[in-house]
């Protein structure tokens, strides 16, 4: 009997959990500023929406965060909080420093992994006469080089938390008349290599963050293009769409190639590194993270980033704030706001 009803106990217990109102996800002020965490993070909107994400499911479950601004490179701030030049407290808060004042940082692994350790992050992809070996650095490459880079040196300053899902690749975009004049089939591409024979005819814009960009595309491809140019991701889909450029390098999730139908080709010899977004605690926070900080970087998916990304682009755009908000809400994280009606 006494097994019986601990049987029902628990079910029961299940049951409230699964049918319990989602937390809202109140700003600290107050006291509670005064001792909330802060995550450090880039001015690039998805970057911003991403740490808000974080920052709103950590006040939901009562641990007080805010978001502010790194003032230089995410990357760089990461870096410096895993070289321990964060001043903090007896109660493991950071005391306000010239370098830094942050708990958290938000980065992404590809410019983190290279900013800890240089070395390594160029052997993964090419040896030491800079030969091409064969695909550019994997996300889990990436993942593994931080988390060996922050134990190097013994007692590590700060710990890297389980990323987000999602992994950012890089796809070439053409539009469909550039597709059909390089007689490319929509539904079976080759992605990239199909642009061989053509290629020393086009003229490529790139997004800004590929390493050796003329290189891999070379070793790779055999691809030499006419022109290689750096740009702002929305600028370069304008610059396409008005003929300016060829082919376009652009993270895989942008909103632009769904609204003007443009033809993707992939990056089937993986050319281009992998990322992925990286929360970077300090050591001494480590244990005291939410468990909602895994749940979030699971949740956090390619179909997520789509999501937010879309929501942030075009006339209608919304806040990072109010996208990561949207979002949460969305995913049953927190509670709707009052005022939304």
């Amino acid at each position: 009997m006494g097994s019986r009803l601990c049987a029902l106990a628990a079910s029961a217990a299940l049951l409230l959990t699964a049918c319990a109102e989602p937390p809202a996800a109140e700003e600290p002020t107050g006291d509670e500023l005064d001792r909330a965490w802060r995550i450090a993070v880039g001015s690039d909107p998805l970057d911003r929406t991403i740490a808000r994400i974080y920052s709103l499911a950590m006040n939901s479950r009562d641990q007080p965060t805010v978001v502010i601004d790194a003032e230089r490179p995410a990357h760089e701030a990461a870096a410096a909080l895993a070289e321990g030049s964060e001043s903090r407290d007896g109660e493991g808060v950071a005391e306000s420093s010239a370098e830094a004042d942050y708990d958290l940082v938000l980065s992404r692994t590809l410019p983190l992994a290279e900013a800890l350790d240089p070395d390594a992050y160029a052997r993964l992809s090419r040896s030491e006469d800079e030969e091409w070996t064969g695909a550019a650095p994997s996300a889990q490459d990436l993942t593994e080089l931080i988390s060996d880079a922050l134990q190097s040196g013994g007692d590590a300053s700060a710990a890297l938390l389980q990323p987000g899902a999602a992994v950012l690749s890089t796809s070439a975009l053409t539009t469909a008349a550039s597709a059909s004049a390089a007689e490319l089939d929509e539904e079976e591409s080759p992605g990239l290599a199909g642009l061989e024979e053509q290629c020393e005819d086009l003229r490529f814009g790139h997004r800004e963050g590929l390493p050796a960009l003329s290189e891999a595309l070379e070793d790779a491809y055999g691809c030499e293009p006419a022109a290689l140019e750096a740009g702002e991701e929305d600028e370069l889909i304008d610059q396409l769409i008005r003929a300016e450029t060829d082919v376009v390098l652009l993270t895989s999730s942008h909103p632009g190639a769904e609204e003007h139908a443009l033809v993707e080709l992939s990056d089937t010899d993986r050319a281009f590194p992998q990322d992925q977004y990286a929360p970077l605690i300090a050591a001494d926070l480590e244990e005291q993270a939410p468990e909602v900080l895994e749940e979030i970087s699971e949740a956090l998916d390619d179909e997520a980033i789509t999501v937010l990304r879309r929501l942030l682009h075009g006339e209608d755009a919304l806040s990072p704030e109010e996208a990561a908000r949207y979002w949460l809400v969305d995913q049953e994280f927190i509670a709707e706001p009052a005022d939304w009606g």
